[in-house]
């Protein structure tokens, strides 16, 4: 459940700097780059469905869910594993690997409060011994390993807003935290920095980042996660690359970032959907075209991307999602809750994963995302330009046969005017877009929003447009991504 910023809803008429230095290790191999998020799953025991060996069977390889430090040591000093050798056991059968969340804390090492509370400071040792002793018994050679011991530990969730000591006793548990992880496990278990939630209100989330690596100083860090939640692939992108920013003024751009939070609600079973995602759930296909696109772009992006978690595998499904918010957040699976099978959305992020694997792409920057060079747009935007009459027309903008919203339509006078359109969430307008009578223009699509520093992650070939007519509008040769044709500017 999130706050979404608004995101662009008029019509619209650089950068983060080089990455720099980190003390990173290896990255995740492209074959484990999606993951599924597992919360709803593991907290409301579904472990006994079809859903983990159905994620299994999509290729997502990382499951990232809860590991409540209260349900393994609820006595000082006395751990019980049971419901954790459960939820392995269960992933382990999937072909799976656990991403725990290591938070949560037991009354005994907290002052007041709830369960989901941070420990109090005078327990930072003990959420370290109870990290080092989750790690000897589920990573690398523990007795819990399996085919697929756990090879990366998030400590905590979504700390700039939940930790309410700062950024400064966070890098405290943080540095505790890996230092024991480090003693028994070595190298071979990447300890992640608890995710950070999008926040462009001053402090903002690169504030926090900022004032967290100060506070680390020179231990380092392993990776880090962020959620860039937004309705639109734009927002999303906007909120990534002020993240990144932050990340480049710590000293640490090139920092594995694990995009472990990403997901919206879908209207399904009669649900009716919005017009546009900041106004709540849309058709399954437009979550379908966003998560398409922003897979494909972030894991060739120059953001230092290794993991996306698509939020959530399985969820509650509760009243219908156009009922009211809460009820949408419950619509975010990518499987249906009754049978386990693929949604749209599903179907899609499980085919960017077959894209990335095979294409034997290593992540390097192909895509002009994050950094300070030029626009690589990607192939992929489709424009079709329907003509209801001989001076207007009805473009629709998708992403491999899904709706975009926020596309860019341009259309271009042979004056030099222009006029640049939003598409809504079925890829087309609010409404027919008309010229004047007698005009030849050009129309072309892209997604991309120079005001928030956004650049074009994809554009669609050109067309020329004759006037008088209704016949087609003709492909302006050499157009689109990596083109010398007409260009949306």
């Amino acid at each position: 459940m999130r706050r979404y910023v608004l995101t662009i809803v008029v019509m619209v008429v650089g950068l983060c700097g080089a990455p720099g230095a980190a003390r990173a290790q290896a990255p995740l191999p492209a074959g484990e780059a999606l993951s599924a998020n597992v919360q709803s799953l593991v907290n409301n025991d579904w472990l006994g469905g079809p859903y983990l060996g159905v994620m299994g069977a999509a290729g997502w390889r990382g499951a990232r869910g809860d590991a409540f430090w209260f349900d393994a040591e609820p006595v000082a000093g006395t751990y019980d594993w049971s419901t954790f050798d459960r939820m392995k056991a269960a992933m382990d059968a999937a072909s799976v690997r656990w991403q725990p969340i290591l938070h949560g804390s037991p009354a005994w090492a907290r002052d007041g409060g709830g369960r989901l509370d941070p420990p109090a400071e005078r327990a930072y040792p003990d959420y370290a011994r109870f990290a080092a002793a989750f790690v000897a018994r589920y990573g690398p050679g523990g007795s819990m390993a399996g085919a697929w011991p756990v090879t990366d530990v998030e400590i905590g969730n979504e700390m700039n807003v939940l930790w309410a000591r700062g950024a400064e006793s966070y890098a405290a548990l943080y540095a505790a935290a890996r230092d024991a992880i480090r003693a028994v496990a070595g190298t071979g278990v990447r300890v992640v920095v608890g995710a950070v939630l999008y926040d462009s209100v001053p402090p903002t989330d690169a504030d926090w980042i900022r004032a967290f690596f100060a506070a680390l100083g020179g231990s380092g860090a392993d990776a880090i996660g962020l959620h860039p939640y937004a309705p639109t692939a734009i927002g999303v992108v906007a909120n990534l690359r002020r993240m990144h920013d932050g990340l480049v003024a710590a000293g640490q751009g090139a920092l594995p970032v694990y995009v472990n939070e990403l997901g919206w609600p879908a209207a399904l079973d009669g649900a009716v959907p919005r017009a546009r995602a900041v106004e709540g759930a849309v058709s399954d296909e437009a979550r379908a075209g966003t998560t398409a696109l922003l897979t494909d772009a972030l894991l060739a992006s120059d953001c230092s991307v290794r993991n996306i978690a698509y939020f959530d595998l399985v969820n509650q499904e509760l009243r219908r999602a156009d009922s009211d918010y809460l009820a949408s957040e419950t619509w975010k699976g990518l499987l249906r809750r009754g049978d386990g099978s693929l949604t749209v959305t599903g179907a899609a992020f499980r085919d960017a994963g077959a894209r990335w694997r095979a294409s034997a792409a290593a992540p390097g920057g192909s895509v002009h995302v994050c950094g300070g060079g030029v626009e690589r747009p990607m192939a992929g935007l489709s424009l079709a330009v329907e003509r209801p009459s001989a001076v207007c027309l009805r473009p629709h903008v998708t992403y491999r046969g899904f709706p975009i919203e926020e596309a860019t339509v341009v259309v271009r006078m042979p004056d030099g005017r222009a006029a640049r359109l939003l598409t809504q969430a079925d890829g087309g307008l609010a409404q027919d877009f008309c010229v004047e009578p007698g005009v030849t223009f050009t129309v072309q699509a892209d997604l991309a929003y120079p005001p928030a520093g956004v650049p074009a992650l994809a554009q669609s070939v050109a067309y020329r447009c004759a006037p008088g007519t209704t016949a087609a509008c003709a492909v302006i040769a050499g157009s689109g991504p990596g083109g010398s044709g007409a260009g949306s500017g």
